[in-house]
């Protein structure tokens, strides 16, 4: 997602990480702001996966910018 927001000149992309109590666990996912527009993970992921939760954010948002117009650099990952 930065390689795709740096070659089309937009701004850094800002995560978020939230959590959400859920009984005797807690699950956390993540969302993006990129250029007013919030994109958010798709799914909630257990603590030890939580990087798992800013790639599927990232993933997301790459898919909107790509459907916007947006190229992603060649070899270039969420």
């Amino acid at each position: 997602l930065t390689d795709t927001c740096r070659a089309n000149s937009l701004p850094t992309p800002v995560f978020e990480i939230v959590s959400d109590r859920r009984g005797g666990r807690t699950a956390w996912s993540s969302w993006v702001k990129l250029s007013g527009r919030t994109c958010n993970a798709r799914f909630w992921y257990d603590g030890k996966h939580l990087h798992n939760a800013k790639e599927d954010a990232a993933e997301v948002a790459v898919k909107h910018l790509n459907k916007q117009g947006y190229q992603s650099p060649r070899g270039s990952r969420w």
